[in-house]
């Protein structure tokens, strides 16, 4: 049975929220172009994205096996912080901001707001937007780790298994900027 992660847990409510309190900023600096604010926080994020993962992984190492709770969050909370990063970064720019409302109108578990709230993302920004290419690409590395703790026998294979987790998410980043 595939445990919680770490993201899993904090994911929703991490977005949304700090979409809310960064799009309070105004951080966009690309006089309201949306893509090129969006293709400079990709860019960034691609090139953070693999030292983070480092850091995860050397942090793994430390752990007793894959389903080590405790140890497995916290090393986990390393990776996020490259995601947290990118939205940081995503939610100064003109889109996101512009869902702001939509947003602080939702309950925190009202997940066909937050749906409505995505949707009216996607009609701003388009289906060819750097964050959305992001997003999409998110499923092949977290269902390929969640496949890895189903999967491995020791921690050793658990890591292994996460390398090529992360070969293919770069893979599917790569043509996000």
């Amino acid at each position: 049975m595939r445990r919680e992660s770490a993201l899993d847990r904090r994911w929703i409510p991490a977005v949304f929220g700090t979409c809310l309190l960064l799009s309070a900023l105004g951080c966009d600096d690309d006089e309201g172009n949306n893509e090129a604010c969006e293709r400079g926080c990709a860019d960034d994020y691609l090139v953070a994205v693999d030292s983070c993962e480092e850091d995860a992984t050397s942090c793994m190492g430390g752990c007793s096996a894959p389903d080590d709770v405790s140890c497995m969050w916290d090393c986990e909370d390393l990776e996020a912080e490259c995601d947290f990063e990118m939205i940081m970064c995503m939610s100064g720019c003109p889109c996101m901001e512009a869902s702001q409302s939509c947003i602080s109108g939702c309950g925190q578990e009202d997940m066909d707001c937050f749906q409505a709230c995505g949707n009216n993302y996607m009609d701003c920004a388009g289906p060819e937007s750097p964050y959305t290419c992001i997003t999409m690409c998110s499923p092949e590395k977290y269902g390929c780790v969640w496949d890895c703790e189903e999967t491995a026998v020791d921690m050793p294979a658990y890591l292994d298994c996460r390398v090529d987790c992360h070969q293919a998410f770069t893979g599917c980043l790569a043509d996000c900027t």
